[in-house]
């Protein structure tokens, strides 16, 4: 994970998650494949030293096609490419 303020109101961050290939079943004869996922997150303050913020986030920005859950019976996809937005206001 990075995390940069390049000012008192804007962060930007980064996440990189790496899934080595890992087996799937007690004979160790089968394995899931390795992927990497990356996601964006991007905040402006709307006002200094409070927390209503604006915000923008992209998950898994490469679109990377992936299985999140495999066992021996079957497999979950993972979450494809999604985009967020929006303002969070605190009172």
């Amino acid at each position: 994970m990075l995390d940069w303020f390049p000012s008192d109101r804007l962060r930007f961050n980064t996440t990189l998650r790496y899934m080595g290939e890992y087996f799937i079943n007690a004979e160790n004869s089968s394995s899931a494949d390795d992927y990497t996922v990356l996601d964006f997150l991007l905040t402006y303050n709307l006002i200094v030293g409070e927390s209503s913020k604006v915000f923008v986030r992209v998950d898994n920005v490469t679109d990377e096609v992936y299985a999140s859950t495999v066992n021996g019976l079957g497999a979950s996809p993972g979450s494809p490419r999604a985009l967020y937005a929006g303002i969070q206001l605190s009172f």
